[in-house]
């Protein structure tokens, strides 16, 4: 059994690996990503090199790799591929820890290989996969300390929850609640005091190793503060629930849903069948508490303030997954003759999830990396005959707009973005 499991957590890793790196492309997918590549260059917060609130252990690991590609675009998506690969074995190997099903475990990770919006940023320069990457670790060590809490055991849950906030800061406001679940234990045990401690005192530690080196090169903890503070108001003001009222939760929850349904893709379906009674069977309570508090915090939180790309649900895609494949599971019977088509059921659910990201048209598919490339080749050709001494390049200034792009891509052109949103003397628009 512990062969088998080596030989598919390799055979996991590759398809995971090779599966993304297929896709990866020169050129930054958005906005954002030309603010990471940005920051692998030259950390400057003021300069969204990178955004707020700072992301540094994710732009000091694309510093890394790029020592050796000498692309901080590319080495950024070769990070996502990286995570990738570590991804599929990771789900496998912590959802036969957690379910105890090898059916199941593997049926999960055959489901994020083939997810859509797994395989879209898992090819991209983006933060999300190595959160994705990260929330599974986490999500593994807090059942470790539900099941036999110890000092060690806390003080790994700590410190992986400590790197998560250091790749996206995010993290550790949705995944603490998971965290302090596992460390509170049902009243037939009395509470572990010292493993408390040894949480809070790794999680504190491992989150000053990088939050202070981010605060000194931002200018201080005013300067980090305000730099948070002025991107606040330009996304979650627009859409929470504190600065719009219901409109903006509504129109976040919304996006949630599709973000779900597209991360899940065809996988959404034993899960469908769950609720909708057709297959019926209850959760043991700590497994219940384990999904619900690794899944809900986070819907909750982006729901209430902003969520601005489909990537942010993908923290809670192994959970996710894992139940999917437990429902799948159930449909076909859970006696060992029926285990290799429970698999084979997940299996068949990730081939057109997949097909999807490979064929269709749309934000988070193959085609949208590809055309961006394309895109930006047809810039740079047009652009061959310009002379930059006498050209001046004008576009939107939209997020999803080219003006990042251009300045990252074609630095010798003085680039300027148009905006029609501020009225001043009478006259409206801008030039940023």
């Amino acid at each position: 059994m512990k062969t088998s499991r080596v030989v598919l957590s390799a055979l996991l890793f590759v398809a995971g690996g090779l599966s993304r790196v297929l896709f990866v492309g020169p050129v930054p997918i958005n906005w954002d990503a030309v603010q990471f590549a940005l920051g692998v260059e030259r950390f400057d917060l003021h300069m969204h090199q990178p955004h707020a609130p700072g992301y540094i252990l994710y732009v000091l690991m694309g510093r890394a790799i790029n020592l050796l590609v000498g692309d901080p675009s590319v080495s950024l998506a070769l990070l996502s591929v990286l995570a990738s690969a570590l991804a599929a074995p990771l789900v496998y190997l912590s959802a036969l820890d957690i379910l105890d099903d090898h059916a199941v475990a593997l049926g999960a990770a055959l489901l994020v290989l083939g997810s859509p919006l797994a395989l879209y940023y898992g090819s991209v320069g983006l933060t999300y996969v190595p959160e994705m990457v990260l929330s599974a670790a986490v999500g593994w060590a807090a059942w470790r300390v539900r099941k036999a809490p110890s000092i060690r055991s806390a003080m790994v849950m700590g410190a992986l929850l400590g790197v998560a906030g250091g790749v996206r800061q995010t993290s550790i406001v949705v995944l603490l609640p998971l965290c302090i679940w596992a460390l509170w234990p049902p009243r037939s045990r009395s509470i572990s005091r010292k493993a408390m401690a040894a949480f809070g005192a790794t999680l504190v530690g491992v989150t000053l190793l990088w939050l202070v080196p981010l605060v000194a090169l931002s200018g201080g903890p005013s300067a980090y503060l305000r730099e948070n503070s002025l991107l606040a108001q330009t996304t979650s003001g627009q859409t929470s629930i504190f600065a719009v009222g219901i409109g903006g939760p509504a129109y976040n929850f919304t996006f949630e849903g599709l973000s779900l349904a597209v991360g899940l893709a065809f996988g959404v379906i034993p899960l469908g069948l769950w609720a909708a009674r057709v297959i019926r069977f209850s959760l043991a309570s700590d497994l219940k508490g384990l999904m619900a508090w690794w899944v809900l915090p986070a819907l909750a939180f982006y729901g209430l303030t902003h969520i601005g790309q489909y990537g942010y649900v993908l923290v809670v895609l192994p959970p996710l997954a894992m139940l999917s494949a437990l429902c799948a599971r159930v449909l076909v019977g859970t006696g060992a003759r029926f285990a290799s088509r429970a698999v084979l059921v997940c299996g068949v659910l990730s081939l057109p999830s997949a097909g999807y990201f490979l064929w269709a048209q749309g934000p988070t598919t193959a085609s949208s990396i590809s055309l961006n490339n394309t895109y930006w080749e047809g810039v740079r050709s047009v652009l061959q005959e310009a002379d930059p001494d006498h050209t001046v390049l004008v576009s939107s200034v939209e997020w999803d707009g080219p003006f990042r792009h251009a300045g990252y891509l074609l630095p010798v052109y003085h680039t300027y973005a148009y905006g029609d949103e501020r009225v001043a003397n009478g006259k409206r628009g801008w030039l940023y």
